[in-house]
């Protein structure tokens, strides 16, 4: 349970960070030249959750340069497509996702 709360806390840390991003920060996002895929994910999944697609998938695109084999990645940027209802990007990214073992991603092919 201690790992949830500081995750959380981390979290809500980095989102009060970006809240002060300029325009630009948003759509040319710079990526950490540090290995930190966990930490750079969350940022597009705060967009996600926050209902704000394109900048989630601005942000993916960015990251899946960094990390081009991550299934994580795929997923998160299906979720974004989805959310969008870019239904034909969204499948294709759940399908690169699962080649990669993403269980999530099979499942959402899967189910109607």
């Amino acid at each position: 349970m201690a790992d949830f709360v500081k995750a959380k806390i981390a979290d809500a840390a980095l989102e009060k960070e970006e809240i002060a991003f300029s325009w630009q920060e948003e759509m040319e996002p710079l990526l950490s030249l540090t290995f930190e895929p966990g930490r750079e994910l969350s940022r597009a999944y705060r967009y996600i959750r926050k209902r704000q697609w394109r900048k989630a998938i601005i942000y993916l695109d960015h990251l899946e340069k960094k990390y081009p084999y991550w299934r994580e990645l795929y997923f998160a940027k299906a979720l974004g497509f989805e959310g969008m209802h870019v239904t034909q990007r969204a499948v294709r990214y759940f399908r690169k996702a699962c080649e990669r073992g993403e269980p999530r991603a099979c499942r959402k092919i899967r189910s109607p």
